[in-house]
């Protein structure tokens, strides 16, 4: 039976999105006029900011005594003339959530990607990517095809949630999923980081991230895997050197076999060693109090 009692989805296409959906909303919020009036706005970073609020062309532009600030409007979700409206707002809008539809993006190389996978990204790997990946993939001026826009936690963006399902499902591959681009890149340091993301593979996290790779590569529909098969071939993370030593010039080579693999590090199934202070496999706090234990 699937860990979270998902039911295969029978679709087997993703149909494309429509462009540029307008934030989705409960209550569009009060109407915002070119004359300043004191509002408060909920931007779609969660972030709640307030002042004499006037719309300048598609800006909401906020005045607090001498500052001036201008907002998109793609990223103001909602408008109110308190604080206890955007209270009242984010109450509706939790009780009436919006559900996720198919995404639109380009499948791993050599197939379709399990839609059965996608339903559970938003909630189980969305997370682990805000926790661990958006203090760079999010930035407006990052220069990777790993792109992500920002979902705060707690928060649900249907469209950044979708461009999110696009980049993450370009970064697996079909054809030996646990070597995916998406899991050694969380293995290994990149991009000026001063260590991996994930300092090994047996991290309970790490195991769940790679265990969802492989799920989304089986036939549409499959469900959630007990674990990953032996003969799936396990990416390892780049050795740890010093700077300037041999080691650290020459790069990682991923094991081509099970045998290749086994003298560094042995192969576990990843629903061996959840992490038993929580129901939830995929609990961010699990990995958060492990991977950055001062955060």
């Amino acid at each position: 039976m699937p860990l979270f009692g998902q039911a295969p989805v029978p679709a087997p296409t993703l149909p494309a999105a429509p462009p540029n959906p307008p934030p989705a909303q409960t209550d569009p919020g009060v109407p915002v006029s070119e004359r300043p009036r004191p509002l408060v706005l909920l931007l779609d970073t969660f972030q709640i900011v307030e002042g004499e609020v006037a719309r300048v062309g598609d800006d909401y532009e906020l005045r607090q005594g001498k500052e001036i600030r201008r907002f998109p409007q793609a990223k103001v979700v909602f408008a109110g003339e308190s604080r206890d409206a955007v209270q009242k707002y984010l109450l509706a809008r939790a009780s009436n959530p919006t559900p996720l539809p198919p995404a639109a993006g380009t499948p791993p190389p050599s197939g379709e990607v399990n839609a059965a996978a996608l339903q559970v990204y938003p909630t189980k790997i969305q997370p682990v990517l805000m926790n661990m990946c958006a203090k760079c993939h999010c930035r407006p001026d990052h220069a990777s095809r790993f792109k992500l826009a920002r979902v705060p936690e707690g928060y649900a963006n249907t469209e950044s949630a979708r461009r999110n399902i696009e980049t993450t499902v370009a970064f697996l591959s079909r054809e030996n999923p646990t070597a995916s681009p998406l899991l050694t890149k969380a293995l290994t340091k990149h991009g000026g980081q001063r260590e991996a993301a994930f300092r090994t593979p047996t991290h309970p996290a790490y195991q769940n991230l790679e265990l969802w790779a492989y799920w989304a590569t089986l036939p549409n529909g499959s469900p959630l895997p007990d674990g990953i098969p032996a003969t799936a071939v396990v990416a390892k993370p780049a050795p740890v050197s010093a700077p300037g030593s041999a080691a650290s010039a020459t790069p990682a080579l991923l094991p081509t076999s099970v045998t290749a693999a086994a003298p560094q590090q042995p192969v576990v199934p990843a629903s061996a060693t959840k992490p038993a202070a929580s129901a939830d496999p995929y609990d961010p706090a699990v990995f958060n109090k492990t991977a950055q234990p001062n955060r």
